[in-house]
């Protein structure tokens, strides 16, 4: 799984936002498609996000505040780069590029006329993936 945080503060004028933003994934376990160098996989992330707004007015001191949550898919690709490790484990450095598409909200909550906008839009991670490898041959003498 993964998760992200993000928050923006704007001020211009007479108005003043904030939004807030987090997003949890649970990943569907497709298998790498190795190759030499650079390892390849589909994806599917599946989970939710939720986003905080806040704004303010000056001289008028107006103060609106809203909050959302929406459950989602996100499809994408995943590729590694190999690093040279032992025959039993892999390390690598990994690009993974996605869509988050919105199943269900986003559902508002707070004051009137909620902002109008979705949280449907690219992702992308980079990172570093450990794992542990295994060939047919370590596997057809193993009983569970």
């Amino acid at each position: 799984g993964s998760g992200a945080l993000a928050w923006r503060g704007n001020q211009a004028d007479s108005i003043k936002s904030d939004l807030a933003s987090i997003r949890a994934d649970f990943e569907a376990g497709f298998p790498y498609i190795p190759g030499q160098n650079f390892w390849v996989r589909p994806c599917l992330d599946l989970g939710g996000a939720g986003t905080f707004v806040y704004a303010q007015t000056y001289g008028a001191e107006s103060k609106y505040w809203f909050a959302s949550w929406t459950v989602g898919a996100t499809p994408g690709i995943e590729v590694m780069g190999s690093l040279p490790t032992s025959s039993e484990s892999f390390m690598g450095l990994f690009v993974k590029a996605g869509y988050f598409i919105p199943i269900s909200g986003p559902s508002w909550f707070g004051d009137k006329n909620p902002p109008a906008f979705s949280l449907r839009g690219f992702s992308l991670q980079l990172g570093l993936r450990f794992g542990k490898s295994f060939t047919a041959t370590e596997d057809e003498g193993n009983s569970y």
